[in-house]
């Protein structure tokens, strides 16, 4: 069985429409910066980061390039796998994953993570888990469309989130 692995890059992420003062469009659309957060203070690296107040919760939308099919074989999507940080009151609550209009995956995450984030930098303590930035798709169902990850945050306090790359694994049987 051949496997696939496709991934964006964090730049990427597209944060749900709201309303917004052009004053602090920065914060509320995203920005591509190379600074740390609070709880990762060594890491440089590009990434999109975005600022919310206590209370916010919003969601991010990650367009995954998708090989529906490959060698003349439709792909079947394994599962998601999703680098991040961010700073303390700010917590990944939920994962949807869609195959364009077909809803494949709605997972809560299974610990809200403290600290540094499972954000790509290379460090053995922040390898990929299950239920925190690995969630497998039940059934690993036909890819038909297009796959589009959206990632729930709850903000408990004013904090930053900051994505650094979406993918997802693909299997041809």
């Amino acid at each position: 069985m051949p496997l696939f692995s496709s991934w964006i890059h964090g730049v990427a992420a597209q944060p749900a429409l709201r309303t917004m003062d052009s004053e602090k469009a920065g914060d509320v659309l995203g920005q591509n910066d190379t600074e740390p957060t609070e709880t990762n203070p060594g890491a440089l690296y590009c990434a999109k980061r975005f600022r919310r107040k206590s209370g916010d919760v919003e969601s991010f939308y990650f367009s995954v390039p998708t090989p529906t099919v490959v060698l003349g074989t439709r792909a079947n999507v394994l599962r998601i796998l999703l680098m991040y940080d961010f700073d303390p009151g700010a917590a990944i609550d939920l994962i949807t994953v869609f195959d364009g209009a077909n809803q494949l995956l709605d997972a809560r995450v299974s610990r809200v993570v403290e600290g540094p984030g499972f954000d790509g930098v290379p460090d053995p303590t922040h390898d990929l888990e299950e239920g925190v930035n690995l969630f497998p798709i039940p059934g690993t169902p036909l890819v038909f469309w297009g796959m589009c990850v959206v990632v729930s945050v709850k903000f408990t306090q004013d904090a930053t989130i900051r994505f650094t790359a979406v993918g997802a694994d693909f299997e041809v049987r």
